[in-house]
């Protein structure tokens, strides 16, 4: 994106489990030094459909971008279940990646919608994680994993071939 460089990594969230996580860095020293910015997007909501957002965010502070488990961009060594998806497990993910990543939950401020949102407050209320200011569109009292999505934990995977897995 514009007035930022980028990182895109596969980033491990739980044995088995490694998420697509894309870290961008202002080229600007004083918007560089500020605090940075997590990002979690909805069910099924992708980079792509928030780039307008993040280009204009990009370049004033370092954003994270964490896709979710139920994203096509996540991999899994095993075959994922329903309680794979479990909304404490998608918040545990997020303290997870943030651990890996060496970035302190209190030291960041949050954006997120729909699942995204969800399961913010799952991880607020339980104590995973933490946080100096959150803005959430749109979080769900309850978020069921739909079954005409069930059949598509059977389909075969994608690999990633351009993301660096750690």
């Amino acid at each position: 994106l514009p007035g930022a460089d980028c990182q895109e990594r596969l980033v491990g969230a739980s044995p088995g489990v490694a998420l697509r996580v894309l870290r961008w860095s202002p080229t600007d020293s004083a918007a560089a030094g500020r605090r940075p910015l997590v990002f979690v997007a909805g069910w099924g909501s992708v980079f792509e459909g928030w780039r307008p957002l993040l280009t204009t965010w990009a370049s004033r502070r370092p954003i994270i971008y964490i896709e979710t488990r139920e994203k096509k961009s996540a991999e899994f060594d095993f075959r994922p279940n329903v309680a794979d998806f479990a909304m404490a497990r998608h918040a545990d993910d997020i303290a997870a990646v943030l651990a890996a990543i060496g970035v302190a939950p209190s030291s960041v401020d949050w954006f997120s919608s729909s699942l995204g949102a969800t399961l913010l407050l799952d991880g607020f209320q339980r104590g995973a994680l933490d946080g100096r200011a959150s803005v959430m569109l749109a979080p769900n009292p309850a978020f069921k994993f739909p079954l005409w999505a069930r059949p598509l934990l059977r389909l075969p995977l994608p690999r990633r071939g351009d993301a660096r897995r750690e």
